[in-house]
């Protein structure tokens, strides 16, 4: 959409191509939408867990635990089994460790839950290799335009709109977890 690194051709200078990046966006979302894919998006209140929390886990890493239990719980109503592909991010080795526990023990918290439906190891790629990771990168950059308070033109606001209806009804869940503060002794 910003037409950067590989897409730069499409921000020629006196050329307006901006409905032509729409278009492609557009039709990646369709491809993607007439997959039989389920989308899941979890986001974390920061500042409600700084207040809540003493000691803050990564929130990376809960949001990732949040999704992968959400997953786990939906392949298992589909009786089938999900391997995960994630963006590669510097603390790999130890999503992957934690991973291994979460199969074994549980992920812990109000909801704990082994995780079964999981198979192998949660796998780490660059998006720019992967049309999977790319399209799921299409897909939260949409989410987040379409919530985003910033975006005041109201055509931007409108086509964000219209692009973000080619795959919300493949969204099984987008929440954003806040922490409650306990009234009284936890």
């Amino acid at each position: 959409m910003q037409a950067r690194d590989d897409w730069s051709c499409m921000k020629t200078p006196g050329m307006n191509l901006v409905r032509a990046r729409i278009g492609i966006y557009a039709d990646a979302l369709r491809a993607i939408a007439g997959e039989n894919v389920a989308i899941f998006i979890r986001g974390i209140d920061l500042a409600a867990q700084r207040a809540r929390y003493p000691v803050i886990h990564p929130p990376h890493s809960v949001a990732l635990r949040q999704v992968l239990e959400r997953v786990d719980a939906y392949a298992a109503r589909q009786g089938e089994l999900m391997l995960v592909i994630a963006d590669e991010v510097a603390q790999a080795d130890g999503h992957r460790q934690d991973f291994v526990l979460y199969q074994q023990q549980g992920t812990g918290g109000y909801r704990s839950a082994k995780l079964e439906q999981i198979v192998d190891t949660i796998h780490f790629a660059p998006s720019n290799a992967s049309r999977l990771l790319q399209g799921v990168d299409l897909v939260a950059y949409m989410y987040q335009r379409t919530r985003s308070k910033r975006q005041q033109d109201d055509r931007a606001r409108r086509a964000a709109a219209t692009l973000w209806a080619q795959v919300s009804p493949r969204v099984i869940e987008s929440t954003c977890w806040v922490p409650k503060m306990h009234e009284g002794p936890a």
